[in-house]
């Protein structure tokens, strides 16, 4: 039985605590089967959610990825 692979996206900003301002964001671009995809969450998430405030985008088929990065990029991060 083939899976079809899609790929997790989630973006995480590091806040520094005294200024509550951003001061870095990352684009996580992983590929997995979607089973996967929610131990990588929920991994994630108690690992660091004191940091970093996760914002989850969702499981995407591999074909909108390099246009979603492109949005995130612009959105979120200014490039």
């Amino acid at each position: 039985m083939r899976t079809e692979k899609g790929t997790f996206i989630f973006i995480f900003q590091a806040y520094d605590i005294e200024t509550t301002r951003a001061t870095y964001t990352h684009v996580i671009n992983k590929k997995m089967p979607p089973k996967k995809s929610r131990d990588f969450m929920e991994t994630f998430s108690k690992k660091l959610r004191f940091e970093l405030n996760v914002i989850f985008l969702g499981y995407f088929h591999h074909t909108h990825i390099k246009q979603l990065i492109n949005l995130v990029n612009t959105t979120f991060i200014g490039r």
